[in-house]
């Protein structure tokens, strides 16, 4: 791992084969979890997978497989869904799951042309089970994560996409990016590599918000780098209806 800025947490290395560290927030980070020739793969399917669209530029294209998600709602239908691809199933089998709920069901796959970003937010907490899987591939990028203080307001900022038609789960209460307050907290930001995968559990999932800055340089010491078109597998566990809800530590930021 490259040199850390001093107000950065130090992480464990948990294996050197391939370079796995966990932060004192449960966040973990595993490099090279994919090939070169994977990565190439998912940026071929993902082009194929827009091709057939209008043709216009997005500035944050995404496809979803898996249960459709409603993000006005926050509900997620159990009769629409769309089967993941066999190149996404097959990295199945390497996650480091726990159990049942650590295997996701849910995938989104997303491109950021340099200049693009995310704002600050925690995942909902009510409708996704604990475990937070990001696979960076493309090229790398740097992330922020910042501890929720409880001065901190939710915001609602409803996104205006919509996963599907209409929900047969009743819409639990709605979690969304989050009002970052001035105020004394943790706050620092992680390389993610290309080709690295991101678990966020523990308090990384649920008490802190995650975003990355949307500029086309990066400062790398004295230089300025250039940002080179990122890709993003985000991937999710749905939670059963009769179990969606959070009774987590974090009240401030939950759903």
């Amino acid at each position: 791992m490259a040199k850390l800025p001093p107000n950065h947490p130090t992480p464990t290395l948990l294996s050197a084969d391939p370079p796995t560290y966990e932060f004192s927030n449960n966040l973990i980070l595993i490099h090279e979890f994919i090939t070169k020739e994977e990565e190439e793969e998912m940026i071929r399917e993902y082009h194929t997978a827009t091709a057939s669209r209008d043709g216009r530029a997005l500035k944050r294209g995404a496809v979803h497989y898996g249960p459709h998600f409603d993000y006005t709602t926050f509900a997620v239908s159990k009769s629409d869904s769309t089967p993941p691809p066999e190149y996404l199933t097959r990295l199945l089998s390497r996650l480091p799951a726990r159990d049942e709920r650590d295997i996701p069901d849910q995938y989104t796959l997303q491109h950021y042309p340099p200049g693009t970003g995310i704002p600050p937010h925690v995942d909902t907490h009510s409708a996704f089970e604990e475990t937070i899987y990001s696979l960076s591939f493309g090229a790398s990028t740097r992330m922020d994560f910042k501890l929720c203080g409880e001065k901190e307001s939710r915001r609602l900022r409803l996104p205006k996409r919509s996963l599907g038609g209409g929900s047969e789960t009743p819409p639990p209460p709605p979690s969304a990016p989050v009002e970052v307050v001035e105020e004394k907290t943790e706050e620092w930001e992680l390389e993610l590599p290309a080709r690295s995968l991101l678990l966020m559990r523990g308090p990384s999932r649920y008490g802190y918000t995650h975003g990355i800055k949307g500029r086309k340089h990066d400062q790398d010491g004295p230089r300025l780098v250039a940002r080179q078109d990122r890709y993003s597998l985000t991937m999710r566990k749905i939670k059963p209806p009769e179990e969606i809800g959070c009774n987590c530590e974090y009240p401030h930021v939950c759903s």
